[in-house]
């Protein structure tokens, strides 16, 4: 009972806190005409034949162009919450009437000069069938100074006409108490009693949650020898996981199981340490989203296409993905509705895989509809069609991915999310992440959101859109590179589910008594103590109901508990190296007769934007080059490194960029000049493609490597060592392994060269290591690269005489 006025306090408080606010717009229903709005180029008036409510509605006619439509000038408070709400019914008149985008904006103009257009509520598409559709949604107003805001009804095309009624525009208070009245949540909804009786000493552990907490992971990394702690780490924190790679996009028609043996693989990997797989996009909606060779087809191909599709993945999958995203985003695009011409095929891909394997849940999942709101009502008007055709829908995906700097409203979230929980189908947070370069700021927001979920009763699971900083901006991760280091939001999320959010007792109880504990569903331990020794060790699930439990002690000889292993404790690492394919590639020779050493960095022009994106440097007549580098201009890391070439018969220095850059990046060409400084170019490669394993490139005796580098298909290379005798490349992810690149130089008389190490920069995006000559001797850099052992740096140039490293985001740590 307790409970139920609980839940009912909050709604009544939410619905009074949207509803009874003054209205801030004038004349919101058109009863007195169209007083306080303008109709720029159409014809706006109203009409009392049709209203939503009341006695007239607005009629648009004789529109020209799609933004136009009813507009008002308001008022509003920066740094305030907003509802809107309003009514279309658009006018079957024309051919065009049907499937037409209506938006909802606020456009402003601010005191420093800037505008900004503001989408409160998107609906794709409308049609004069649909009857009156309800356009509404919540939203932040920026905290910032503005001339001017106007609110304005966009988007029909050019001579759709159309109603307009019953709009609203109110405040919304804060919601101060959401955290208690969550926690309270949480205890009402997680939590169920567990009777305890016996004669024993004991201890009992919850060991695993009922409910879901989930990530996205690689799938060549569950089952890749190499990255055994990236998998205890992933078994530690999670108890689902969702492999992207299942998504259509990854699709290529075969029917062999080569698409996704890989995927396969980490799928039994994963069922085999207890933990559930989800598939996202079974196939996906928007028109961007599809495999490059489906976009062609004809009707009847995607048709053919999509029967052997969901025959082939049923049939590697069949009893072991718990879930599917069946059309990924359809509020964002009909695809497959429009090539077919069949406005109810993803319908029918409901029907159609739920018969071909009655195991997993199916689901909508879609962006825009909680994290931010515009689409919020749009996607319950889906969510209640596809209930009403009963097509097998058991289930609500919800995307959220919260815009990066920016700390969640709880306040809109929470009502966004009661209007999608009214429609009575479980929902599922999907790729959830927030981004903040400050992790005690990310802890903090993944804490408010992750309570806010977890004590919404309808909720079911939470997933994240990744955790680990290989495979996800740092910005959102929170445990980083290889020593699966967890960061200040890795370790609130841990305390979360292994302390706060979970039950341990231990306990002694006498003849004939018994004890109740109140605990988080899931799996559970109890193991019993006889002499201080443990006894015998027995397992049992809370589900959503009360339960009890009976120990009977049947034997007193001392048993060998499980082995805990901490997945974050450093671990043994074993790491190839190879000198595969070296050879030299060529020589240079300095031309000066000077006998002082002298060098000079040169730097290129900087790259295109793209993969594979070359640029080059090379040296003036006299010199040889020493050293290659090379890095991106915008601090980040997806270039693919540096090599030595050769043009016109002497040595360059090549910068490539990499897969996914948006900015290029610059070589830069250490050159020096000697009387008789002579070079010797070497490469090798590739490394073998394991987590850390090197390519190794020796000069010779009387040679020292004066410049050192590498590079890799992939961007994914933890970047090169310099010693005194040899370079190394280092690969950092199991995809092509890297190639290193060495200057191998002597003079005579011989050089007198030592190699130095900065200290690790910092973590930050655009933090520098930074190195240079001992003061006491005149030493002269001759090259300059980066060594990140967590990998993606974003490489390393010489200014005057000092080494400088800079690197994104990334923990460095060294074992």
């Amino acid at each position: 009972m307790w409970h139920l006025i609980d839940v009912s306090f909050w709604c009544v408080l939410f619905i009074s806190a949207l509803c009874s606010g003054q209205d801030l717009l004038t004349n919101p229903s058109f009863e007195n005409g169209v007083t306080g709005w303008k109709g720029e180029g159409f014809t706006l008036q109203t009409d009392s034949s049709i209203a939503h409510e009341g006695a007239a509605s607005a009629l648009c006619t004789d529109r020209t162009q799609d933004w136009q439509g009813p507009t008002q000038d308001i008022i509003l408070t920066g740094g305030s919450r907003y509802e809107f709400s309003a009514y279309i019914q658009l006018i079957d008149d024309s051919p065009a009437s049907a499937d037409q985008p209506v938006y909802v904006r606020i456009t402003s103009s601010f005191s420093n000069g800037t505008t900004s257009v503001l989408e409160l509520a998107t609906r794709i598409r409308v049609s004069p069938s649909d009857g009156w559709v309800h356009l509404g949604g919540t939203f932040l107003y920026p905290n910032n100074k503005y001339t001017s805001a106007t609110l304005s009804v966009e988007g029909p095309a050019a001579g759709v006409s159309y109603y307009f009624d019953d709009a609203s525009l109110v405040e919304i208070p804060e919601y101060t108490t959401w955290e208690a009245d969550a926690n309270a949540l949480i205890e009402a909804h997680r939590k169920n009693n567990i009777r305890f009786t016996s004669f024993v000493i004991f201890q009992v552990d919850h060991t695993r949650h009922l409910f879901s907490f989930g990530t996205a992971a690689r799938s060549d990394f569950l089952f890749d020898i190499d990255f055994h702690q990236y998998r205890d780490v992933l078994y530690s924190l999670f108890n689902s996981v969702t492999l992207t790679t299942y998504d259509w996009l990854n699709y290529q028609d075969n029917v062999d199981g080569s698409s996704y043996f890989v995927t396969v693989a980490a799928t039994d990997e994963a069922l085999k340490n207890g933990l559930k797989v989800r598939g996202e996009s079974f196939f996906s909606a928007r028109p961007s989203s599809q495999p490059s060779w489906v976009s062609a087809l004809n009707s009847q191909q995607l048709k053919d296409t999509v029967t052997n599709r969901i025959s082939y993945l049923t049939g590697v999958t069949k009893g072991k993905v718990s879930q599917f995203v069946v059309n990924n985003q359809l509020l964002h695009g009909r695809f497959y509705e429009d090539r077919t011409g069949d406005p109810k095929f993803t319908q029918q891909l409901f029907k159609s895989i739920g018969a071909a394997d009655p195991f997993p849940e199916l689901l909508l999942n879609d962006f825009d509809v909680v994290a931010e709101g515009n689409h919020n009502l749009g996607y319950v008007d889906q969510i209640n069609a596809f209930k009403d055709a009963d097509v097998g829908l058991r289930g609500v995906g919800i995307q959220s991915r919260f815009p990066d700097f920016t700390k969640p409203d709880i306040t809109l979230v929470k009502g966004r999310l009661d209007n999608l929980a009214a429609t009575g189908l479980p929902l599922w947070i999907t790729q959830l992440s927030v981004g903040s370069s400050d992790e005690n700021e990310k802890a903090d927001w993944y804490e408010d959101v992750l309570r806010l979920y977890f004590s919404e009763p309808s909720v079911e699971g939470i997933s994240f859109y990744g955790f680990h900083d290989h495979d996800f901006n740092p910005n959102n991760s929170f445990v980083h590179g290889y020593s699966y280091t967890l960061d200040e939001a890795g370790k609130r999320y841990q305390r979360l589910i292994k302390q706060d959010w979970s039950t341990h007792v231990t306990q002694s109880l006498k003849t004939g008594t018994s004890f109740t504990v109140r605990g988080f569903q899931g799996d559970y331990a109890a193991v019993v103590y006889y002499r201080g020794k443990p006894v015998q060790r027995t397992t049992f699930t809370l589900g959503k109901a009360d339960t009890t439990v009976t120990i009977n002690v049947t034997a007193t000889a001392e048993i060998q508990l499980p082995t805990v292993v901490d997945p974050f404790a450093p671990q043994d690492f074993e790491f190839a190296t190879s000198s595969l394919n070296l050879q030299t590639i060529g020589h240079g020779t300095s031309t000066s007769q000077s006998q002082q050493l002298q060098c000079v960095s040169r730097r290129s022009a900087v790259s295109a934007v793209g993969d594979e994106k070359t640029v080059t440097i090379g040296c003036n007549a006299g010199e040889v080059l020493t050293g290659c580098s090379s890095f991106a201009t915008n601090n980040d890391w997806r270039r693919d490194g540096e090599q030595v070439t050769f043009v016109n018969g002497k040595a360059v220095c090549t910068a490539f960029n990499g897969h996914y850059s948006s900015a290029g990046v610059q070589a830069e060409a250490r050159c020096c000049s000697l009387r008789s400084l002579q070079c010797r170019y070497r490469t090798a490669g590739p490394s073998g493609t394991g987590e850390r394993d090197e390519i190794i490139i020796p000069c010779a005796d009387s040679e020292y490597p004066v410049g050192c580098g590498s590079w890799t298909f992939e961007a994914e290379s933890a970047g090169t060592i310099f010693t005194s005798s040899f370079c190394v490349g280092e690969n950092d992810d199991p995809v092509v392994g890297v190639y290193g690149y060495a200057s191998c130089c002597q003079a005579n008389p011989s050089l007198h060269c030592i190699t130095m190490y900065s200290e690790f920069s910092g973590p930050n995006v655009g933090d520098r290591a930074v190195m240079t000559c001992p003061s006491e001797l005149p030493f002269i850099l001759t090259g300059c690269n980066y060594h990140a052992p967590n990998g993606r740096g974003a490489g390393a140039f010489i200014e005057g005489n000092i080494s400088v490293t800079v690197l994104p985001s990334v923990v460095i740590t060294w074992n």
